[in-house]
């Protein structure tokens, strides 16, 4: 719905979902749509309510798209809590496997 335009009904709708974990994932498909229709500030709201409502994993391909370098951020504090178990150069594109 959101990448059709429809952005407030978009918002209401997932506001109306109950179950968690869906809700995220609302959220995050609302903030990439914000951001390819150039919206960032908007693209950051959404982005940070899936966050908020969790879990943190729904919103990884909006975070990518929205805020990359938060990602990176990310990624590097969790090589530092972990060193030795990401492999050199996984963090240079924190997104791919």
């Amino acid at each position: 719905m959101a990448s059709s335009g429809r952005y407030e009904r978009a918002d209401f709708l997932a506001r109306s979902i109950s179950e968690p974990d869906k809700q995220a994932k609302a959220f995050a498909r609302l903030a990439e749509a914000h951001q390819k229709a150039g919206d960032p500030a908007r693209a950051r709201q959404a982005l940070a309510t899936a966050l908020h409502i969790g879990p943190w994993q729904q919103a990884l391909n909006a975070l990518s798209s929205v805020a990359p370098d938060a990602l990176a951020t990310i990624g590097g504090l969790l090589a530092d809590q972990n060193p030795g178990k990401v492999p050199p150069g996984q963090l240079d594109n924190p997104c791919l496997p």
